[in-house]
């Protein structure tokens, strides 16, 4: 409902956050000009099918040329994976976040 009275709105700025990667998220229609990662965290390395590298895909499947991405992961891996996504779907890096406030 939010996205909808974004739109009738015409607001110039939405700020929206997924708690989750779940790609049935309506976040995820949206085209972000901006997507900040806060964090790749391993929460869920009990599962068994947890990867790293599948949860940095869903992360950054909104990228679309033109999106500045910038995370505030602590892992330099991480981060460069997430790079590696990001130029692969035409996103633009900004400099990751690694200092904790």
């Amino acid at each position: 409902m939010a996205l909808l009275y974004f739109k009738e709105q015409k607001v110039d700025v939405a700020f929206l956050e997924v708690a989750s990667n779940n790609v049935c998220d309506p976040v995820n229609i949206c085209a972000p000009k901006v997507l900040a990662i806060t964090r790749i965290t391993d929460d869920q390395t009990e599962l068994e099918d947890f990867n790293v590298n599948t949860l940095i895909d869903q992360l950054t499947e909104m990228v679309q040329p033109g999106t500045w991405v910038a995370s505030a992961d602590q892992s330099k891996l991480n981060l460069q994976v997430v790079l590696k996504k990001v130029s692969e779907r035409g996103g633009q890096w900004g400099m990751p976040i690694r200092k904790l406030a």
